[in-house]
């Protein structure tokens, strides 16, 4: 299976417009191509299909706390690095919108007073057709473990397929989700605008992807001539592998929900896209 992360430095770059449009290239092409949203908090690749979906619930972790056995050592809040806990005398208190699951609270208690319990975090929602799959992350509101819920969507879905094409729609930014949204993929395609906003963001995901020793390749996107973005690309080795141009009848399309693709300026550069990506 090879894996490709689609990520961006700030929203709004035409990060989940890519991926929904080259994982749909890829199937024309007979691939058998899975697309995954992983910007838990906010995932809408869905409005793109009309799907029926399959939904499978995700828990975590969480500290069941048995007073009659608790001696209120405090050991279990000393060492929680999340701050998640009080333990003071004849007093036990779980912030559980903290409690990131890591289950050393119940190791470490001497007195065996802290058992694993379960919580909601989330959803894995499923949709197939023909040889395309999607699947959403979809984190509850008001949830706050968004690296969890990429995590184990990640998980889920590369131990439960073996397609040839594994496409992650990464959440945008530099932050924790993005990074592991990223990890371990096979390549990693920066959407990036060209604008000064959009420029000032890319330079800080290029700083990201430098430090977990990541080469992106870069798709430029609203594309009208040279750009600072591109030379700054030029400059520094980063590999400009497709060109969208800034176009009206994209804007058409995606207003109303409609694939893009197929739209023959579009369509060159997924084929150039796919080339350099060796698919």
């Amino acid at each position: 299976m090879r894996k490709i992360a689609v990520a961006s430095g700030k929203g709004g770059t035409g990060k989940t417009t890519f991926s929904v449009n080259f994982a749909l290239f890829l199937q024309e092409l007979q691939k058998n191509v899975i697309l995954t949203d992983l910007d838990v908090e906010e995932p809408n690749t869905h409005l793109f299909f009309s799907l029926d979906k399959e939904i499978i619930k995700v828990e975590n972790y969480i500290p069941i706390h048995n007073p009659d056995s608790c001696n209120y050592c405090g050991l279990c809040a000393e060492k929680c690095e999340f701050n998640a806990l009080i333990a003071i005398k004849d007093y036990w208190k779980l912030f559980t919108e903290m409690c990131h699951g890591c289950t050393v609270c119940e190791q470490v208690c001497p007195e065996n007073a802290i058992s694993e319990g379960k919580r909601d975090i989330g959803n894995i929602e499923i949709s197939e057709i023909d040889n395309f799959k999607l699947v959403i992350g979809r984190l509850n509101i008001g949830e706050t473990l968004t690296s969890e819920m990429i995590k184990r969507t990640k998980k889920f879905v590369e131990s439960k397929f073996e397609e040839d094409v594994l496409i992650y729609d990464c959440p945008p930014g530099t932050t924790c989700p993005a990074v592991n949204s990223i990890l371990n993929c096979d390549d990693t395609v920066l959407i990036a605008e060209p604008t000064p906003f959009g420029f000032h963001d890319f330079k800080l995901m290029i700083n990201v992807l430098k430090e977990i020793n990541v080469n992106p390749f870069v798709v430029i996107n609203k594309c009208e001539g040279n750009s600072e973005l591109e030379n700054f690309c030029n400059e520094n080795d980063l590999p400009i592998i497709g060109k969208i141009p800034f176009s009206r009848k994209i804007a058409e399309n995606y207003s109303k929900g409609k694939a893009i693709f197929n739209i023959p300026e579009i369509k060159s550069v997924f084929e150039k896209i796919s080339t350099e990506l060796s698919i």
